[in-house]
């Protein structure tokens, strides 16, 4: 077979131009569909399995398995768009997804944990509807991963169930296999695969997005563990990703369990396992929930109003009653009454305030940015206030203690004296 750029397949709607790459199993191609315009990628089987006796039983499967896939549709699913023969060999077309692998990414930079989780999780989305639509990829790993082009949105491509189609046919050779993603079950054609047998690719895949290597290919990490030394994770190394959680260790351990029964069963089940990044934020409370109800509230620790009587309304402590008071006697008791209002009124006013700094220090900083200037303006106009009626009260009480008890009892009413005179003017009276 002879495929190079500028080749013409399936009577010249697909015009051939650019050679991607190709694997143990296939070729892939870009290509021009020449009815529509768009580019293409193209995908068939390697000259080595076309020339395998077993080739025309594997055919059939291979071009049901696509045209399952065709059928079926998801955002996280690179879509396939055709699938036909030309000169007896199978093609599959599918959407070309502008962008780089995951493979591709890792090695440029590293990923937050964060990030990984959620490219894990997008392709989880595709992973469960193929498994619910009864289908199984077979080949999850970050080089059929595709990262679209100026999004973060991955889509998954491959064709990973030629080697499932093939096991059936010849024995399973070793480089059909992606080594590391691969878990023991495919390794056999007697044991069964199950959509276990993609969560231990969906593990694998995320630990080299935080490692930035596959684990060890499943046969050697069994034979390590049979001798005691399977150490999974990584020590001291510079290129993983930093922080990289315990919940998620734990989900990547389960996930690689060589026993496809210890896994979790279903992708919803492994995911739990993953720290839950998509929180929503917990509520704040509303501002009315946020203040203080100031009859509710325990005056414990703010300034208290003093709570002793009047002198002037309560019986003196020998039950007599007292006689008249006298000017001073008047003077000092209207002095202790004004002063008390005083001193009640300051203490309020604390209150007040201190109420109001606490609401104010229970507020989200949220909504402290968007609690109205109005509470300012309230502030100024309670000191204000208060500033006036404690001189309004002080002049009064100066007024009031200075009332005149005599003629110059207070400097506001001294006395007026004249010297004894013998010669006023008088004037005569007129006759």
């Amino acid at each position: 077979m002879n495929l190079t750029a500028g080749a013409a397949l399936h009577q010249g709607k697909y015009l051939l131009n650019a050679h991607l790459g190709q694997d143990a199993l296939t070729l892939t191609y870009r290509a021009i569909d020449t009815e529509s315009g768009q580019a293409v990628v193209i995908r068939t089987l390697t000259e080595n399995l076309l020339q395998r006796s077993e080739f025309d039983r594997f055919k059939p499967k291979l071009i049901k398995y696509a045209e399952g896939l065709k059928r079926f549709k998801h955002p996280n699913l690179v879509q396939i768009l055709d699938v036909f023969e030309d000169a007896g060999c199978p093609y599959v077309v599918m959407e070309y997804v502008p962008g780089q692998t995951l493979a591709e990414l890792i090695q440029r930079s590293v990923l937050s944990e964060a990030k990984a989780i959620d490219y894990i999780r997008q392709v989880s989305n595709a992973l469960s509807s193929l498994h619910k639509a009864g289908l199984l990829h077979g080949d999850i790993k970050p080089q059929n991963i595709i990262r679209r082009q100026n999004t973060d949105r991955v889509v998954i491509s491959g064709l990973g169930m030629l080697s499932e189609l093939l096991a059936g046919m010849m024995p399973v050779q070793g480089d059909w296999l992606s080594a590391g993603y691969a878990p023991l079950e495919l390794y056999s054609q007697e044991d069964l695969r199950t959509p276990a047998t993609d969560i231990y690719s969906l593990a694998a895949t995320l630990y080299t997005l935080l490692y930035r290597n596959p684990p060890l290919p499943a046969p050697v990490r069994q034979k390590l563990q049979a001798d005691g030394g399977d150490r999974l994770f990584l020590q001291n190394s510079h290129h993983v990703t930093p922080k990289i959680s315990q919940a998620v260790k734990r989900a990547i351990w389960r996930g690689l369990e060589f026993t496809a029964q210890k896994r979790p069963q279903t992708v919803e089940a492994w995911l739990s396992l993953l720290p839950k990044l998509d929180q929503k934020p917990t509520p704040q409370p509303a501002l009315k929930d946020c203040l203080i109800d100031q009859s509710k509230a325990n005056p414990e620790g703010l300034p208290r109003p003093i709570s002793g009587r009047s002198t002037a309304n309560s019986p003196p402590a020998n039950g007599k009653t007292s006689a008249s008071p006298t000017p001073q006697s008047a003077i000092g008791q209207l002095f202790v009454t004004k002063l008390q209002t005083l001193v009640n009124f300051r203490n309020t006013t604390a209150i007040k305030f201190n109420l109001l700094n606490g609401r104010l220090g229970k507020l989200s900083c949220t909504q402290k940015e968007n609690l109205p200037k109005r509470t300012s303006l309230l502030r100024a106009l309670l000191l204000t206030g208060a500033i006036a009626a404690s001189a309004g009260l002080g002049f009064g009480f100066a007024l009031r203690v200075n009332g005149p008890q005599a003629p110059g009892s207070t400097f506001l009413h001294t006395e007026q004296s004249f010297p004894p005179r013998s010669d006023w003017p008088v004037t005569k009276p007129r006759i």
